[in-house]
């Protein structure tokens, strides 16, 4: 698959609200539905719907041990400095838990981020900035995806 393929999924989800533990384009999504719904629009999370029963069911204030076991179900982890174009990244949110997810993308070859943002009410993309940058705690990488740079710039 090719990461651009997966790139374009994501930004035609920008814009659907924000619903927790929704995973429906344009009719609601959270962070965890967005990537949910984005590999199983681009055919990347064989026997998904099947597994995502373990996973489902989960709080508002996600608990990180459930979010990497489901994380490790559908994704590999790969090094912060291999990170690529389509990776997911989990992000540290309150007290510094990893609690967030979103998708790297660029534009205009500046690094931006796709995700759904409560606080925004919404999915968005935007610059993925120092700020955004130092709340990275890991890489996660779709299965069957080819590797693209991710340019370097902010």
């Amino acid at each position: 698959m090719d990461p651009h393929a997966v790139i374009a999924e994501a930004r035609t989800w920008l814009g659907t609200p924000f619903h927790h533990q929704a995973s429906l384009k344009g009719v609601g999504c959270d962070c965890a539905g967005l990537i949910r719904g984005v590999g199983q629009a681009c055919g990347i999370l064989p026997g998904y719907r099947e597994r995502w029963r373990r996973h489902g069911n989960y709080g508002r204030l996600p608990n990180p041990r459930r979010m990497e076991a489901a994380l490790r179900a559908f994704l590999r982890e790969v090094p912060k400095d291999q990170m690529r174009l389509a990776d997911v990244l989990w992000m540290q949110w309150r007290r510094d838990l990893p609690m967030h997810l979103g998708i790297v993308a660029e534009r205009d070859g500046r690094q931006t981020l796709i995700h759904a943002l409560s606080d925004i009410g919404r999915v968005v993309e935007h610059g993925l900035t120092d700020e955004w940058r130092a709340r990275i705690h890991s890489v996660w990488r779709y299965p069957g995806l080819m590797d693209a740079e991710v340019p370097h710039g902010p």
